[in-house]
C-alpha cells in the first residue's frame, strides 16, 4: 500500500510506500530523535538531490520556522542534534548531507526491503543497513 503526498506549492502527486514512514520513525525512536528534530529531517529527505545533498536559505529555513511555530535558533540546534546523532552531516553553511545509511534516493517500484541489523557489545555499536532491491524492472 502507499501513501499519496501533494507538495503545496507545485502540486505534484508523490507516492512513496507505507514502509518508507515506519523506517523512518523507527530509525528516529532508535537514534533519540524529538519530534521537531523528526520534521526537520523529513523537511531535509524532501529537499535533498540525488548525491543526499541538501541546500536552502535564509528564506526556506525561516518559512519552516513560521510553519512549526519555532525559532531559528531554535532550528539551528536541533540540526547540530541531528548532526551529533549521524543522520546528517554539515558540508558548509546551510548545506548539509543524508547519511547515506539511513536514507537514500531510489525508484520505490524496485525496492523489495529494508533491512537495519544493529549490534551492540562493549566494543560500541554496528549499524548495517540493506535496502535489497529487484534488479529485474
Amino acid at each position: 500500500m502507499a501513501s499519496k503526498f501533494v507538495d503545496k506549492e507545485t502540486g505534484e502527486i508523490s507516492v512513496e510506500p507505507d514502509f518508507v514512514k515506519v523506517y523512518i520513525r523507527d530509525l528516529c525512536n532508535v537514534k533519540g530523535v524529538t519530534g521537531l528534530q523528526m520534521k526537520i529531517f523529513h523537511f531535509m529527505m524532501q529537499s535533498m538531490n540525488s548525491y543526499n545533498e541538501v541546500t536552502y536559505g535564509k528564506s526556506a529555513k525561516e518559512r519552516f520556522c513560521s510553519e512549526h511555530n519555532t525559532t531559528v535558533s531554535t532550528f539551528d540546534n536541533n540540526i547540530r542534534a541531528l548532526i551529533n546523532k549521524q543522520l546528517i552531516e554539515r558540508i558548509s553553511r546551510g548545506e548539509f548531507r543524508i547519511n547515506k545509511k539511513y536514507a537514500v534516493k531510489v525508484d520505490w517500484e524496485r525496492v523489495q526491503s529494508i533491512t537495519w541489523k544493529t549490534v551492540y557489545t562493549k566494543d560500541g555499536k554496528n549499524e548495517n543497513i540493506t535496502i535489497e532491491e529487484n534488479n529485474d524492472l
